[in-house]
């Protein structure tokens, strides 16, 4: 009976947000401030759980939607929108549009959490 081998995910730096990150499967896990003692242990939780379950790192939860941050809540959305704006197999310029103004509320508005962003 062969084990199976998990390659453990760096610990990256996204700079344009100032955010830690992991990729897994060409998806993204915002962890919060790049060197943080939060986004280190949210680091710490991810790759143990990759380790118990390798399945379930696509879906792991890192963040409670009270936590959760604009950049966080952006990056979720920019998957989604991956899926839906295609049109024969081919994204749309839509997702481009989507891609522009997700950039600018990143600088803008990237750390502030997601509950406290709305209309003034």
């Amino acid at each position: 009976m062969a084990l199976k081998t998990v390659s453990v995910p760096k610990y990256r730096h996204h700079k344009g947000t100032a955010q830690a990150f992991v990729q897994v499967s060409g998806r993204r896990y915002y962890l919060g401030k790049w060197n943080s003692p939060r986004s280190k242990e949210r680091y710490a939780a991810f790759v143990a759980q990759l380790a118990v379950s390798p399945a379930s790192a696509p879906s792991l939860p890192l963040t409670t939607p009270a936590q959760l941050t604009i950049v966080e809540l952006a990056a979720a959305y920019l998957d989604f929108a991956d899926g839906y704006y295609r049109k024969d197999g081919q994204l749309t310029r839509s997702i481009e549009v989507a891609r522009v103004a997700i950039r600018i509320l990143n600088k803008l508005f990237g750390q502030v959490p997601a509950a406290d962003f709305g209309p003034l």
